[in-house]
């Protein structure tokens, strides 16, 4: 009753991100339609090679059966070998360039006798994270679900919990959405959630695929990349219930596994450890200059640490004078603040423990206060050389564009 409006949604929307993609692109989508023995079929969508996308892979299918798979009916064991039709849309898009992420989405409709529901959602996973990226993302899935209060809370923790790899206790990327098994709100309001999860995907994506796919790479990056699609795989071959269903109910192997990446690299090297390290940080080489949101956050997180360090290293000093040698609350503050600045102690120790302490403390001191001013200056230094670099590098391309164009033809 319900699949022909559902069909009709997901055919369009299929058709609709091809066009996005394909705009941004000089490669070509195929299209590649199948059918499916018992019942059904589909059309995938695959680009491959392309300038922006190593492989984007956009999958549509409309497939039934006379008995459900193991995988669809685990949480609902009174339909477990009835007939069943399932509709849905399935992408992956792998970017050539490792400093644009790959998204993947997925939205569907699940009918088995009388018992109906949606599932879907959509999740980011960035080689090398920028903040802001990341926060574009978060915040176009929460406006997408804006009309349905606590779904996007709910649906945030779902995908955290699903997205994640228990065999190495971390998560595949960033997150985003994942529902399941939804249809508490009706069917009306239940088909308009997961519209609105489809429709985000473009204005959630799109933005960071251009403004990303310009900046410069080369081996190391690519290198990292593929060391991290090989979770990207993993997660897809050993957790992903998507996977399982297809290939429980017969589907065509071609299109349920177009989501995996084109080359994946599934050895640890230390190459690839440092990277991973590293992307957490700041921007590398070739990145752009962070976003003032950003470079106030680590100055905060940086002057956190400073202030806390400061305050810890105050009280051990305090704590260690007034029970060694006996001062009070002030004087031994004063003591310390002077040792800890550099300045040299106030008060000469006495005692054979209170010397002992007084030496130890003042090597301490002496780095601890290296350590604590070049983590609290680090971004400020950080942000100065990298914009140095930056346009110095820009200076250099400019020359080198100015002598080709002097330069006399020899043809």
């Amino acid at each position: 009753m319900h699949v022909p409006a559902v069909r009709d949604y997901l055919f369009q929307l299929q058709a609709r991100v091809v066009a996005a993609l394909q705009s941004l692109d000089t490669g070509r989508f195929r299209g590649d339609e199948w059918s499916r023995a018992e019942g059904g079929g589909g059309l995938t969508q695959i680009l491959e090679g392309g300038e922006v996308f190593e492989r984007a892979g956009v999958g549509f299918s409309h497939v039934m059966g006379s008995k459900l798979p193991p995988s669809a009916s685990a949480h609902r064991p009174q339909i477990a070998g009835g007939p069943w039709e399932a509709v849905g849309v399935s992408l992956a898009l792998h970017p050539l360039n490792p400093y644009v992420p790959t998204v993947h989405m997925n939205v569907r409709f699940f009918s088995a006798a009388d018992v109906w529901w949606f599932g879907g959602g959509m999740d980011l996973t960035p080689y090398y994270p920028f903040e802001e990226d990341c926060a574009h993302f978060h915040r176009a899935n929460r406006d997408a679900l804006a009309p349905f209060p606590g779904l996007h809370a709910r649906f945030k923790k779902a995908c955290d919990e699903y997205f994640f790899l228990k065999h190495r206790s971390e998560p595949r990327g960033i997150g985003g959405t994942f529902f399941d098994d939804f249809g508490e709100s009706g069917f009306e309001k239940s088909f308009a959630v997961m519209r609105a999860v489809g429709d985000a995907l473009l204005p959630a994506y799109l933005p960071i695929v251009e403004k990303r796919r310009g900046i410069a790479f080369g081996e190391r990056e690519r290198d990292f990349q593929a060391y991290r699609r090989g979770r990207y795989a993993e997660f897809n071959l050993v957790w992903d219930r998507g996977t399982l269903f297809g290939l429980q109910s017969g589907g065509r192997a071609e299109s349920i596994l177009m989501s995996l990446p084109p080359a994946v690299k599934c050895v640890d090297s230390a190459a690839g450890l440092g990277e991973y390290r590293m992307m957490f940080g700041y921007e590398r080489r070739h990145q752009p200059l962070a976003s003032p949101r950003v470079f106030r956050r680590r100055l905060l997180r940086s002057g956190t640490f400073g202030i806390v360090t400061v305050a810890i290293s105050l009280a051990v000093g305090m704590a260690g004078y007034s029970f060694l040698e006996g001062l009070g609350f002030l004087d031994s503050f004063v003591n310390t603040a002077m040792i800890l600045s550099g300045m040299g102690p106030m008060h000469v120790p006495v005692t054979a423990a209170g010397k002992v302490f007084a030496g130890i403390y003042a090597l301490y001191s002496g780095f601890a206060v290296l350590v604590i001013a070049a983590i609290a200056f680090a971004p400020v230094v950080h942000r100065v050389l990298h914009r140095f670099h930056l346009e110095t590098e820009e200076e250099e391309k400019d020359e080198g564009v100015e002598k080709r164009a002097k330069a006399p033809d020899r043809r």
